[in-house]
This record gives C-alpha cells, sequence and structure tokens, in this order.
C-alpha cells in the first residue's frame, strides 16, 4: 500500500522523500499533526537537496491526512501546487498486514 508507494517513488531519479521524523517514522504528519505550528521552514527541513538534481519535485507518506479535516486546506494554502494521492485498501487485507507486523 503507502509503504510500497512511498518506495517506488524513491526510486525515481526526479523525485525526492522526506528524511524520517524521529518521532514519527517516515511519516512527518505536518499537515494534520501538532507540528504544522512550526511552520514550512522545519517542515523542509526534512527534505534533502542533492546538489546535483533539478527537480523541485518532493514527496512524502503520511498515512493521516486521508481523514483530516485540514491536512488538504494547510497543504493547499502553503503549498499551492501540491498533489495528493490517496490509496485505498479492502478494511480486511489492512486488518492482516497490521496483524503480520
Amino acid at each position: 500500500g503507502t509503504t510500497a508507494l512511498y518506495l517506488f517513488l524513491g526510486m525515481h531519479p526526479d523525485l525526492s522523500s522526506n528524511y524520517p521524523s524521529s518521532e514519527t517514522f517516515e511519516e512527518i504528519q505536518f499537515f494534520n499533526g501538532h507540528n504544522y505550528h512550526k511552520g514550512i521552514d522545519w517542515y523542509m527541513e526534512f527534505f534533502p537537496i542533492p546538489s546535483n538534481t533539478t527537480s523541485d519535485f518532493y514527496f512524502e507518506k503520511s498515512a493521516n491526512y486521508f481523514d483530516s479535516e485540514v491536512a488538504p486546506r494547510r497543504a493547499a494554502a502553503l503549498l499551492s501546487k501540491a498533489k495528493v494521492i490517496t490509496i485505498l485498501i479492502n478494511p480486511a487485507d489492512r486488518a492482516y498486514s497490521w496483524y503480520q507486523v
């Protein structure tokens, strides 16, 4: 699901993913969480900018954005060109996936 998409996007040479958050593993939880008040500069510190890149495309994975009322509005306000990708999974498959962990 979301982890697979995160890994596949990370393989693309023109895309850069975020550094992991020490608090939330690979998910920054910026737009829906208590970190939003820290500002866009704090958020952007999670994204490496290699000197040999010409891309302006960055991505992060935070599964809890899906059911957040504020996350889409906050993302649009700070990053007007941002795109949100949603993956839906059968609830039984999701439960089984969590059970395997």
